[in-house]
């Protein structure tokens, strides 16, 4: 199928009305174009917005052209304008354009996050930035090591975590291989701490890094938001970098994946990383409940 075919049945495959063969193709085409993949998940990111932040509304043709035009005006301000795509004009349901509209007017004019204003999740997006300074050498890694007891003491000193060890990646062929300290520098005027890093790379030099925050009870958007194997994580994919985002079991942390690896699987490491820091953190609870009895 080709790309502007997968974008004239964009509306039908994310309301789930094709048939499975039509579905299959436009899977194919999604899993070969990067570009229209993540049309397709910005589509399904407003859908969900809309269902957790709004009501339906009777939107008109002039308004939604109108509040499109403005998103293009504040991407291009903020310097996120994303490559051009040809809109799908064949099939768009008056159910999917009101969805759409709804959401990017909440999203570009209405609605200011505690974390600023943007047509994209802050959060997300500054760690992806931080993600890209760590992987170009901007934000260069204050300790090298491969011992996981080291990079965690690192981390132990910035953040008082207690920490054993970081989290083991190798089933995923990564690596702990260093750590550093992340600014999130466009995050500072919300009230932003440095946060710790720690990188991840496999014998081919991929790299992921672990983001440790101790930025208590905060939370990314809301459309963002997901189920992944029981758990809560906020997910999304910013210019090709996947992350997925997670608040620690007593809130004090938001902690996060940041890969160029596809969404599901960033979850799927997401999710081993957060197994590993509950199991340590559950332990110190364990010692310091024996501790006051004694």
């Amino acid at each position: 199928m080709k790309p502007d075919d997968a974008l004239t049945h964009c509306q039908a495959y994310l309301d789930g009305e094709l048939d499975p063969a039509l579905t299959a193709e436009v899977e194919a085409c999604l899993a070969s174009n990067p570009d229209i993949a993540e049309f397709f998940e910005q589509e399904r990111t407003f859908l969900a917005f809309l269902k957790t932040r709004s009501a339906r509304v009777d939107t008109s043709p002039n308004l939604i052209d109108g509040i499109k035009s403005r998103l293009q005006q504040e991407q291009a301000q903020h310097g996120t304008a994303p490559a051009p795509l040809k809109m799908p004009t064949q099939r768009f349901s008056r159910r999917g354009f009101l969805a759409i509209a709804a959401g990017i007017a909440i999203v570009a004019s209405v609605a200011f996050y505690k974390f600023g204003r943007s047509p994209e999740c802050p959060y997300m997006v500054s760690c992806a930035d931080e993600f890209a300074d760590i992987k170009s050498g901007k934000s260069p890694a204050l300790i090298q090591s491969q011992d996981r007891s080291k990079l965690a003491a690192f981390v132990d000193e910035k953040l008082a975590l207690k920490l054993r060890e970081v989290p083991e990646l190798n089933a995923f062929k990564l690596n702990a291989d260093g750590a550093g300290i992340s600014t999130f520098e466009s995050l500072k005027s919300e009230g932003s701490p440095d946060a710790a890093f720690v990188s991840y790379k496999s014998a081919s030099g991929e790299i992921a890094t672990l983001f440790i925050h101790p930025w208590a009870n905060v939370e990314p958007e809301a459309f963002n938001k997901t189920q992944f194997q029981g758990n809560v994580f906020w997910a999304a994919t910013h210019h090709k970098q996947s992350m997925a985002v997670w608040q620690s079991d007593d809130g004090k942390m938001l902690m996060s994946i940041v890969t160029n690896r596809s969404k599901e699987e960033t979850l799927q490491i997401a999710n081993t990383a957060r197994r590993a820091f509950s199991v340590q953190l559950a332990r110190l609870a364990v010692r310091h409940d024996v501790a006051s009895n004694d």
